[in-house]
């Protein structure tokens, strides 16, 4: 048993033991954080494909510019995000922002390490903020905060880097006790970042890898205020996941001359049912000579 598992299940079992005297919002956020801890501890390395939708809104605008469409094959593997360009050998150790074009907000987090901080960690403090409705369902929503002395979370702009603190809330199903939504927003941004406001949003559903289900990340959206007004949007869908393992082959003969291959023949690719594809026309439509 993982210990920060087991840590979370004793102070379940304490909460029941003391039965009246806890109250029950104390009770249902020890269940919520013990559900996702398990989740968490138990969840393989797997892999998905990301798809970043960057844009951007000037200062007194009301329409955003899209940038461009970024698609990441993102792995959880030992309990570090790595990313690479889709169909590569391998995932590098190379940091999301050296996969982007410049102009753009880019980040990461968001597909594992922002819930491990907040469930698995010893940083948050949490309080009940009340039962809302999110997409139709009633959930119970929980408010948390995390000193910049106890953060992980850094904000870079350019060269620029400092490590913040962060707030935020999480929505979760009071019958399942699962968690539907995560939000943190930043605090404490120091004025050389030139930043006002810094949040990332993410959505979680029950997935399938391999034989069993998992609470993962479906989608998110990260934006980035700067002091003037300008906000840069990355809205991301994670989609197609499966189980990551390596494979290795080890031989002590010399192979055989290879043959002269022949040439590969067209193939046809299968994608992911759920994967979003942006269509956009190279040419405009002629009503008169169009059928």
């Amino acid at each position: 048993m993982a210990p920060i598992a087991a840590g979370v299940r004793m102070m379940v079992a304490a909460a029941c033991l003391a039965g009246a005297q806890v109250a029950p919002e104390h009770l249902a956020l020890a269940r919520i954080k013990l559900r996702m801890s398990e989740n968490l501890e138990r969840l393989p390395n797997y892999t998905c494909t990301e798809t970043i939708e960057r844009s951007t809104r000037r200062a007194g605008s009301r329409r955003f510019q899209l940038l461009d469409t970024m698609r990441l094959e993102v792995a959880l593997v030992e309990g570090l995000e790595l990313f690479a360009w889709p169909g590569a050998g391998r995932f590098e150790d190379r940091e999301i922002k050296d996969f982007a074009p410049s102009g753009g907000a880019i980040g990461n987090g968001n597909f594992a390490l922002h819930a491990r901080a907040v469930f698995l960690g010893r940083a948050p403090v949490f309080q009940f903020a009340g039962e809302e409705n999110l997409n139709g369902r009633a959930m119970l929503r929980y408010d948390f905060k995390v000193a910049q002395v106890l953060s992980g979370f850094e904000v870079r702009v350019g060269a620029t880097a400092a490590v913040v603190g962060y707030h935020g809330s999480f929505w979760a199903d009071p019958r399942t006790d699962e968690v539907a939504r995560l939000e943190l927003r930043a605090s404490d941004i120091p004025p050389n970042l030139d930043l006002k406001e810094v949040s990332d949003t993410m959505d979680y559903s029950r997935l399938r890898i391999g034989e069993s289900d998992f609470l993962l990340p479906t989608a998110s959206e990260m934006t980035m205020i700067d002091m003037r007004g300008n906000l840069n949007r990355n809205r991301i869908q994670f989609s197609g996941c499966r189980q990551y393992a390596g494979r290795s082959l080890v031989t002590f003969e010399e192979p055989p001359p290879a043959p002269d291959a022949p040439e590969p023949a067209p193939r046809a690719i299968e994608l992911p049912a759920d994967l979003p594809l942006t269509v956009e026309l190279t040419s405009t439509i002629e009503s008169g000579r169009s059928a």
